[in-house]
């Protein structure tokens, strides 16, 4: 673990210097403006991971309040409306489209498709870009696919909505053409990669965890499918320690790209865990307590799990007053320390995600093994990934045995277990926590009902196209909607069948 997170550390930092080094004597050339500017694919990758990773931080307004991990009396995600700033709901939309993500992952596609050297490399751009795309369409649904992206290389400025049924059939496919063509005989992008600073096996892994995330999604809409899928990808080769885990460790400089967006978003805007997620942390005795929330006394973080107080959800700044055990926001938790530095990681998809996946699939009785070693093997990496914090955040292995001897699995109560779990293991990677939870149900969170929702107090199930979007691609807009369903946030995505 030392070694991945030293290893990555190092990635990160060749990274600046790489950038600066091609600043470097730039006011000393006679350059053409006019005339394009040939764009390494590495530094390319590298861009589009970090871009990634600062994407991380615009899921705290709302998908983290919607699932109960933290609020603010501010953010609306635990309120259930837009908010007092018309793109907090668009976040990720904006940066994957408006942030040149969609437009850069196409150039990275096109300079990597016709030279064999660069078989590896291209096979990772088609890898990154399902982890790039799942993300817009599990928040907004149908979504810019195909066309995408490709207002330079295609002239398409007004790109149509893909249904969401075809772009997870063809991400599927994507996967499994992409981590079949990784070739161990060929170079790949070395250090420019910050995940896995170019090991193709762990990018075979990745690219089969991330299918099984997305063969799981089906599980409602399409079970044949989801199993055919979840067996492909087990069989191909999924993460099988915490180490596999995609991640980048973030710096503390020199600009604000290499910093963790979470933390730069706690410094400014600190919210607080919730109430229903200590309480529920607090009646399992989980260890985790005291190594998320911390509460200050005197001037001095405190994580004596015992003394840890959740904001109640569903307050904004006048209401926050009917709590019965606010005094001040002081006296509520807050993310602990060891959370909020700004060369934390910043996680994609992690080894404890993959094990309590394979959890569910083996008690479906779809891919061969024990649901119970799949289930214990995920809680123990749940709780070993938050040592990629810092030493303040370990969980001695006493401490995960214990919890694991009062929690043992129980088949009886397998989905709401594995819920729960995941949703503990997946807090402040809230995308994806929502996702989960509106796929399973679990665990079962009461919805809030402030006076200004617009859900009829019920949880959202997708977030808002742009408003933009009516008057710059109005046709397919339309298109989109009359397919899907209304642009509100109680319209389900396509996997997202009611039950």
């Amino acid at each position: 673990m030392i070694i991945q997170r030293l290893r990555r550390i190092a990635a990160l930092g060749l990274v600046v210097v790489l950038v600066s080094a091609c600043g470097e004597g730039i006011t000393d050339m006679n350059v053409n403006p006019a005339e394009p500017v040939e764009v390494q694919p590495g530094l390319l990758l590298t861009g589009l991971q970090l871009d990634a990773a600062d994407a991380q931080g615009t899921d705290l307004i709302f998908s983290e309040g919607m699932i109960q991990h933290i609020a603010h009396y501010i953010w609306p995600g635990d309120k259930y409306y837009i908010g007092v700033i018309d793109s907090w709901p668009r976040a990720l939309w904006n940066e994957f489209y408006g942030g040149g993500q969609a437009r850069n992952i196409q150039q990275l596609l096109a300079l990597t498709a016709e030279n064999p050297q660069d078989v590896n490399r291209h096979a990772i751009a088609r890898i990154w870009r399902v982890f790039l795309v799942h993300l817009v369409t599990d928040t907004f649904g149908d979504i810019p696919y195909k066309e995408a992206g490709m207002g330079y290389l295609g002239d398409i400025t007004r790109p149509a909505y893909d249904p969401q049924e075809e772009i997870y059939m063809d991400m599927l496919k994507e996967l499994r053409e992409a981590t079949a063509a990784l070739d161990p005989n060929m170079p790949s992008y070395g250090a420019q990669d910050l995940i896995y600073g170019g090991d193709l096996e762990q990018w075979k892994k990745f690219g089969n965890s991330l299918m099984l995330r997305l063969a799981m999604r089906l599980t409602k809409v399409a079970p044949d499918l989801a199993q055919q899928w979840a067996q492909r990808a087990y069989e191909g080769g999924v993460m099988t320690d915490v180490d596999d885990s995609a991640y980048i460790m973030m710096a503390n400089g020199p600009g604000a790209i290499n910093q963790n967006p979470v933390a730069r978003n706690f410094e400014s805007e600190p919210p607080w865990p919730t109430r229903p997620f200590i309480d529920a942390l607090r009646e399992k005795g989980d260890p985790r307590l005291s190594r998320l929330v911390a509460v200050q006394k005197d001037g001095v973080w405190v994580s004596d799990p015992a003394i840890q107080k959740g904001l109640p959800i569903g307050h904004d700044q006048g209401s926050i007053s009917l709590d019965p055990y606010h005094t001040t926001f002081e006296d509520y938790s807050r993310v602990h320390p060891e959370l909020r530095g700004f060369d934390d990681p910043i996680f994609f998809l992690m080894h404890s995600e993959v094990e309590f996946l394979l959890a569910e699939a083996a008690h479906r009785n779809w891919i061969q093994g024990d649901a119970e070693d799949f289930y214990e093997r995920g809680v123990r990496s749940a709780m070993q990934q938050l040592a990629f914090y810092g030493p303040g955040a370990v969980i001695p292995d006493e401490e995960i045995n214990a919890y694991l001897a009062a929690h043992p699995f129980d088949p009886s109560n397998a989905f709401a277990q594995l819920g729960h779990e995941m949703w503990v293991s997946l807090f402040l990677n809230g995308y994806n926590a929502w996702a989960h939870w509106r796929r399973t149900g679990y665990p079962e969170l009461i919805p809030t009902n402030h006076p200004d929702n617009l859900t009829n107090g019920q949880i959202p199930r997708r977030l808002l196209y742009p408003q933009e979007e009516l008057t710059l691609n109005g046709e397919h807009y339309q298109e989109a909607i009359a397919r899907q369903g209304p642009d509100e946030f109680m319209t389900r995505v396509w996997w997202d069948v009611a039950q």
